[in-house]
């Protein structure tokens, strides 16, 4: 499901004037594997063929899975430790209509839209590269398969700086109030 259960997950462990460099380090894995993938994916493929190429990536996925559920836990009260995050009162229910005007508050907001839209035109670009990238630079450049992905993947593995440095800025100056 990506990173919603994630920074719930982040959220939970990790207070705010925290939690903006443990989502940097977090968001490394997405650099890293992205990297690794476009190698060992090339690799593989033109090794054993395309199907091969296929399977390979359902078994690592299915690897993470596993990985997940066996290490990732719920909350530190879960495994009995002080919950980060303090309820004021946990008895009290939450009223859905009071959720829901918060929701809808939420896609009313301009600048919400903005975001999403600049996030969609950032994505776009971003999956075009590394979509056809490795297609462009083995049939327009000459390159093999593996120098192909081994190019492109330099984007991704350059993306750990930033994605940590992102995160530690946002703890260091603005003391966690990052939707500044």
């Amino acid at each position: 499901m990506g990173v919603g259960p994630c920074v719930v997950a982040l959220s939970r462990w990790y207070d705010d004037k925290e939690r903006g460099s443990y989502y940097g380090y977090w968001s490394v894995a997405h650099n890293v594997g992205e990297g690794i993938t476009f190698v060992v994916t090339a690799a593989v493929i033109s090794y054993f063929g395309w199907r091969l190429g296929f399977a390979f990536s359902g078994v690592v996925g299915l690897l993470g899975m596993l990985i997940a559920i066996l290490w990732m836990k719920d909350s530190p009260a879960s495994l009995g430790f002080k919950p980060i995050i303090h309820m004021q009162n946990d008895s009290e229910k939450l009223d859905n209509k009071e959720v829901l005007k918060h929701q809808w508050d939420v896609i009313k907001n301009p600048a919400i839209w903005l975001l999403a839209v600049a996030s969609c035109c950032m994505y776009i670009g971003r999956y075009g590269v590394n979509s056809w990238g490795v297609f462009f630079l083995e049939n327009g450049k000459g390159y093999t398969t593996v120098e192909a992905a081994s190019i492109i993947s330099v984007n991704s593995i350059v993306g750990i700086l930033g994605t940590i440095v992102s995160g530690w800025l946002s703890d260091r100056f603005l003391q966690g109030k990052r939707n500044m």
